[in-house]
């Protein structure tokens, strides 16, 4: 199996709001997932990042989006289409990957609020003092 990532959008952090772009990109690794214990040291296994794989000599450049569901870096709709034909319901596996971003941004949720507002100054009302002159006028 290879790894990919998926791209998420926090909007607000009290009351959390998460979006995940179903239009995005999925990025592979260059190399075969192994159990950690066994291939910790394994950048190319382990990372998804297009600046650590794209020397390796397993990266895979697309240079169309005719191509988009082949190579290194796929569509999300393009692994979902790959993913239909190989059977694989993508509707219940795109369902998994929002479940798997809720609880992952609900665990973040209390560092996430406390960062923001360490970073931004709040109004009375818990908005960044930015918004809430926008919301004014």
């Amino acid at each position: 199996p290879r790894a990919f990532r998926v791209y998420g959008l926090v909007t607000s952090t009290a009351p959390l709001r998460v979006y995940v772009h179903r239009d995005g990109l999925v990025h592979f690794c260059t190399e075969t997932y192994k159990p950690p214990q066994k291939d910790m040291a394994n950048l190319y296994a382990h990372l998804t990042n297009y600046a650590i794989n794209k020397n390796h000599e397993n990266f895979q450049f697309n240079d169309s989006l005719e191509n988009c569901g082949t190579g290194s870096k796929w569509t999300i709709k393009a692994l979902g289409t790959w993913l239909d034909d190989k059977g694989i319901d993508f509707g219940t596996v795109w369902d998994n990957i929002k479940n798997a971003t809720a609880l992952t941004m609900i665990a973040a949720s209390a560092t996430l609020s406390h960062e923001y507002k360490a970073c931004f100054a709040q109004s009375k009302d818990g908005r960044s003092s930015e918004t809430a002159k926008a919301h004014r006028g």
